[in-house]
């Protein structure tokens, strides 16, 4: 980036902070921490959200699009793990598992996913709790309960899925009950659960009680974790910004100051796991820079 700068004889400042934006006939005036004053004809602000504030995305930008007189939503962050009651997840950090996930707010369902899921030091992250962070934070903020359950054996339903224990520890009498968990989740994540469900994990199949064998399937079917908390601190993107409806989408220049253009995670809104907000970013500023030059696509 630095190399195209010098070749396009581009000025820069580096380790120098934008202090205050003022509007003064055709020209905005930047006057920067150091006291040092420019003027321009045209300012794009690209100064990010909040999110990962040590790379300098410290919300500084919110501000001064607040002082050229735009509103910004309701501070929320997006793609962000969350930390649940359950304090034994600690023991399965970095594991992953693919399975069903149905999120449920004060009981009732509000979203479910086919993805995978990460257990972390004190909660749960992957695609499908970062895809989910935003609703997930909504609900909490309306003291809504929340839980996330995991259903690991979804080709079955509680009878079928009870058969099938059935017939497997008919078939396999003498296996222990580690080895065939291993049927349905990571060898690594077996001896937690079984711990979690009081039942020792070298029990024979066909020393399996008809009371651990009914936990062991409802486990299966709903492997249940309660929401404490979205680590706002840790996350990816932030969903908060300068309002689309004062942002010509054409253009991405300002409805209200003519000449002041805004890109990527300044402006209200994010995507999901999968490059949607680097492609934000790419495109709002390639049109922001585009439109400056008279480019038209």
């Amino acid at each position: 980036l630095i190399e195209i700068l010098d070749n396009t004889k581009t000025n820069y400042q580096l380790n120098t902070n934008v202090t205050s934006i003022t509007r003064e006939n055709d020209f905005f005036l930047i006057t920067y921490n150091n006291g040092h004053l420019i003027k321009s004809e045209n300012i794009i602000l690209s100064t990010g959200g909040d999110s990962y504030p040590e790379t300098g995305s410290d919300g500084s930008g919110y501000k001064l699009a607040v002082k050229l007189g735009h509103s910004i939503t309701e501070h929320m962050g997006g793609l962000s793990p969350i930390e649940t009651h359950e304090k034994w997840v600690r023991k399965l950090s970095g594991i992953s598992i693919d399975a069903k996930i149905t999120i449920k707010a004060d009981k009732k369902k509000i979203s479910t996913t086919n993805s995978s899921i990460m257990f972390t030091h004190n909660g749960l992250s992957g695609h499908a709790v970062l895809d989910n962070s935003m609703l997930i934070e909504k609900h909490l903020r309306q003291n809504h309960n929340v839980k996330l359950e995991l259903d690991l054996a979804e080709d079955y339903n509680h009878e079928q899925l009870d058969q099938k224990l059935l017939d497997d520890f008919k078939e396999h009498p003498t296996w222990g009950l580690k080895r065939y968990m291993h049927e349905y989740m990571p060898k690594s994540m077996v001896t937690t659960i079984l711990e979690q469900l009081k039942i020792r994990e070298d029990t024979k199949l066909n020393q399996v009680s008809k009371k651990d064998r009914y936990k062991i399937r409802d486990n299966l079917k709903r492997l249940e974790f309660t929401v404490k908390s979205v680590q706002d601190k840790h996350r990816m993107v932030t969903n908060s910004g300068v309002r689309q409806d004062q942002i010509n989408p054409n253009t991405m220049e300002s409805r209200l100051v003519d000449n002041l253009y805004f890109t990527g995670e300044l402006i209200e809104g994010c995507g999901m796991c999968g490059g949607f907000n680097l492609q934000k970013a790419y495109s709002t500023g390639v049109l922001a820079a585009t439109t400056i030059k008279g480019v038209k696509r």
